[in-house]
């Protein structure tokens, strides 16, 4: 139980319904493997935010484990409250997903594949490198930031694949390339990243918890979004203002991440990253690389995500977790991703 736990066990406080003064449930409780966890003020500074209120009283195995690793549980012993509890309903698509999963890895599926991410950083270094001697060797600033672009994209899955744990398959080192990879070759904020993304893909494309369709309210993606006056004419100015709005509120979100969690060390590195690229390449230089980096990564990422199913917070209560997965990206290869979340890309 670890020093200071507080063991619960069947307390009727943890009776379903009990609501606290903003809404929060005022006793929380989700079962990981089997063992139930007392989260009620956990909840309260969850890293990933409010979405670990949509698992209470039920079984969040597959939640918890497609983004963190058996290893954190250790820290949290102290939140443990029933060493084994009657096991929760499981439907017929969660045997089926855990059977795939533990076939696949049978079959060695979940096997790291190094090599080829390495390799694919590889090109992403010299596209990177190259951008740099284009610009000082020719001035072709417009191609110098084309090139550069197209480095951020490719740095820009690699960071994806590290953050969820596919590269090695060892959380510290995967974590530490992850960094690397968006805080030195990026110049941005792997902690918001993981953060964001992390929520994602809990609740994929659900109203409430999924930030990636939280754009609202100048470009709205559903009727339900606020948006009001604007979503009547988005049509006519996204083209226009999306890019340049897209440069700078994305800038805006990420050093203010790091100013409110006092990630001071990561706020230092963005302005060094960006405070050199702009005396080194200028203003615009850095406005086309970015908005080369948004279309290309937006037409292979929003076209799969945004054409799915949108999901209200009622209507996502009415499916099983892992059953809300086959509502995104379906098709394409990042379906196979949203489901098996840590199964390597090279697989």
């Amino acid at each position: 139980m670890g020093k200071g736990g507080n063991r619960v066990g069947e307390d009727p406080k943890l009776a379903k319904g009990a609501k606290g003064k903003k809404g929060t449930p005022d006793n929380m409780w989700l079962e990981i493997e089997g063992k139930r966890y007392d989260v009620t003020n956990f909840a309260k500074v969850h890293p990933g935010g409010h979405v670990i209120e949509y698992f209470n009283q039920k079984d969040a195995t597959e939640a918890y484990l497609s983004i963190h690793s058996r290893e954190l549980l250790e820290k949290y012993k102290h939140l443990l409250v029933k060493e084994k509890t009657e096991p929760l309903p499981v439907t017929r698509i969660q045997q089926k997903f855990r059977a795939l999963e533990e076939k696949y890895r049978k079959e060695g599926l979940y096997e790291p594949q190094p090599f080829f991410f390495f390799w694919q950083l590889a090109v992403a270094i010299t596209l990177f490198f190259t951008a740099i001697y284009v610009f000082w060797a020719y001035n072709a600033w417009w191609t110098s930031a084309f090139i550069m672009g197209v480095s951020q994209v490719q740095f820009g899955w690699l960071m994806h694949d590290f953050g969820h744990r596919q590269v090695t398959c060892n959380s510290k080192l995967d974590r530490t390339l992850n960094f690397i990879v968006m805080n030195c070759f990026q110049g941005g904020n792997a902690e918001w990243w993981t953060s964001k993304h992390n929520r994602h893909h809990l609740l994929p494309n659900t109203l409430e918890h999924d930030p990636d369709i939280h754009t609202d309210p100048l470009f709205s993606f559903v009727a339900s979004m606020k948006g009001g006056f604007w979503n009547k004419y988005q049509h006519l100015y996204f083209p226009i203002l999306g890019p340049p709005i897209g440069v700078i509120f994305m800038a805006y979100l990420v050093f203010r991440h790091s100013i409110n969690h006092k990630y001071w060390g990561i706020f230092l590195g963005m302005v060094v990253f960006n405070s050199v690229y702009f005396a080194f390449f200028g203003f615009l230089h850095y406005v086309v690389m970015r908005v080369v980096h948004g279309i290309w990564f937006q037409s292979v990422v929003a076209v799969n995500h945004f054409a799915e199913t949108v999901l209200t917070r009622e209507e996502a209560d009415k499916l099983d977790w892992v059953g809300k997965f086959a509502f995104v990206l379906s098709a394409s290869f990042f379906d196979e991703h949203h489901r098996l979340l840590s199964l390597p890309v090279r697989q």
